[in-house]
Formats: C-alpha cells, sequence, structure tokens
C-alpha cells in the first residue's frame, strides 16, 4: 500500500504527493469540499498534484484521501513544511490571526500588485512560518485583483488546456496503444502539449508495452 501527503510549503503553496503505489496507475484524489481530481504516478509509482489557488490557512485544515483503481483508499495527512515548524507537535503550522501572518500577507499583496507575477519571499525576511505563509497567501489574493486578474486568468486557461488534452491523450492512447493526432480540433497550443504528454505516459504504461509486437 502507498503513502499519500498534503504537504504545505512556507511559501504558502500546496501540493498532494503520494509513493509506493503501481507504476502509471490512475489515482482520485477526493476531498468532501473540493469534490474529485485526477492525477497518474509515474513509472516509479510516484505522483505530485499542485493544489493551485488553496490558501494556506485552508490547505492545512484539509481532508484528502487518494483512490486507486481497485477502489483502495489511502488518507493523505497534511505536512507543513515550515521554517522552525514541528509538523509532529503543531500539524497546521500556519495561524492566518497572527499578526506575523497579516504582515506577511501585506508584504506579499505589495509586493505582488507591483508586478502581477509571484515571487519569493524577500531574503531579508524572519523565517516565521506564519509570515512566509502570508506572503504567499497576499501575492495569491494581489494575482486575483481587478488589477492583476487579466493574467492569472490567462495563466488559469492554459492550465485547464493543458489538463483537459492531457486527460484526452491518456484516455485515447490507452484505448489503441498506439499514438496518433486528436480526434478533435484543438486549435489551443496548450491543449495540444497536454495531449501529446498524456500520450507519450499512456505510450509508455505497463499496459501497452505489453501490447507491443516484439521486434
Amino acid at each position: 500500500m502507498g503513502t499519500c501527503t498534503l504537504v504545505v510549503e512556507a511559501n504558502g503553496t500546496s501540493r498532494i504527493e503520494g509513493s509506493g503505489f503501481p507504476p502509471f496507475e490512475k489515482m482520485t484524489l477526493f476531498n468532501p469540499k473540493a469534490g474529485a481530481a485526477q492525477s497518474v504516478t509515474d513509472a516509479g509509482g510516484s505522483f505530485s498534484f499542485p493544489l493551485t489557488g488553496a490558501k494556506p490557512e485552508d490547505a492545512v485544515k484539509a481532508t484528502f484521501v487518494a483512490k486507486t483503481s481497485d477502489g483502495k483508499d489511502t488518507p493523505c495527512p497534511v505536512k507543513v513544511n515550515a521554517p522552525g515548524n514541528d509538523p509532529a507537535k503543531d500539524p497546521q503550522g500556519v495561524d492566518p490571526n497572527s499578526p506575523q501572518y497579516k504582515q506577511g500577507f501585506e508584504k506579499g499583496k505589495a509586493d505582488t500588485e507591483a508586478t502581477c507575477k509571484k515571487g519569493e519571499p524577500p531574503k531579508t525576511a524572519a523565517p516565521d512560518p506564519n509570515w512566509t505563509a502570508g506572503y504567499g497567501a497576499g501575492a495569491d489574493a494581489a494575482l486575483k485583483s481587478a488589477a492583476c486578474a487579466g493574467g492569472a486568468a490567462d495563466e488559469k486557461t492554459a492550465q485547464e488546456q493543458y489538463s483537459a488534452g492531457y486527460q484526452k491523450g491518456l484516455q485515447e492512447t490507452q484505448a489503441t496503444c498506439k499514438k496518433e493526432p486528436p480526434k478533435m480540433a484543438a486549435p489551443d497550443p496548450n491543449w495540444t502539449n497536454g495531449y501529446n504528454a498524456g500520450a507519450e505516459l499512456a505510450l509508455n504504461s505497463a499496459a501497452c508495452k505489453k501490447a507491443a509486437p516484439a521486434n
């Protein structure tokens, strides 16, 4: 049985990562509030799924379960990678009501509004995990503001197009174990790139390698 963890970084980003699962296994990541998302393990049985747009104060309280194709559930406990934080003693680690978090939030918001690009917290910043998490949350808030909404929307659209193409390429290629042009028009290059990546993953799966004719 594999293991799964919801990782919250000091900069406010979060992801679900797992290891020890079958290679090229289709994983369903389920949360009672957010619903289900799909990921696929690599050749080593590992996967990493970013939780884009998730606020750290929400991520540390989230409950996710990773489901394999045979229906087995693996819980994904929270791990906070923040300087000075011990997840074993403080599993949530981030306090959005703390003064440090609020100060970091305002700094992250101001820095990001100036460029509409999310960067790393200043190296001179105190290594307080709440300040750092607040900085990341403030940067995310700035990207969603009226001044920066256009760029954030474009990035979200690109991610959605890539994801849709990826799933389509994976499904169609798994059915035939042959890489063929998409069966539908895809003028968006992000969709096409996703389709090709999904197709390559399917071709390298154990099922397709087994079905390939011997030389």
